[in-house]
């Protein structure tokens, strides 16, 4: 097995950036406000979702090059996107998941994973 030398770096400022109009996103939907171009909770569900994979899409640069595909962090991470994919999927298409019944809960249940995803690549970058 070849050892990879590439280090993963520390958390690129533009996913730092997008993380904190995820998280101002999530707070005004939830409390009410008016968001420009945000036209209800599908549209921000949609937005929150574009954001986490712009953001992941950072990570994942870093864990290609360093050809840690198989590590048991990014298997980790693979499971958070897809549960990312399908908690949007129900909240675009009104179908019932565990923790989220409506679009409003999707919401949710998607920025706690997008947090989840962004303290793994922590964890992974520290190790």
């Amino acid at each position: 097995m070849k050892a990879s030398n590439v280090s993963l770096g520390v958390i690129n400022p533009v996913s730092i950036g997008l993380a904190i109009v995820a998280a101002l996103l999530v707070i005004g939907v939830l409390n009410g406000r008016k968001i420009p171009l945000i036209s209800g909770d599908r549209a921000a569900l949609g937005a929150l979702f574009i954001i986490g994979f712009v953001m992941c899409s950072f990570g994942i640069k870093k864990v290609a090059d360093a050809g840690l595909w198989a590590h048991p962090l990014s298997i980790i991470g693979y499971i958070l996107g897809a549960l990312i994919l399908l908690y949007t999927a129900a909240g675009f298409f009104d179908f019932r998941l565990p923790l989220a019944s409506s679009t409003r809960e999707s919401i949710i249940v998607v920025a706690a994973l997008i947090v989840g995803k962004l303290v793994l690549s922590i964890i992974h970058r520290l190790l």
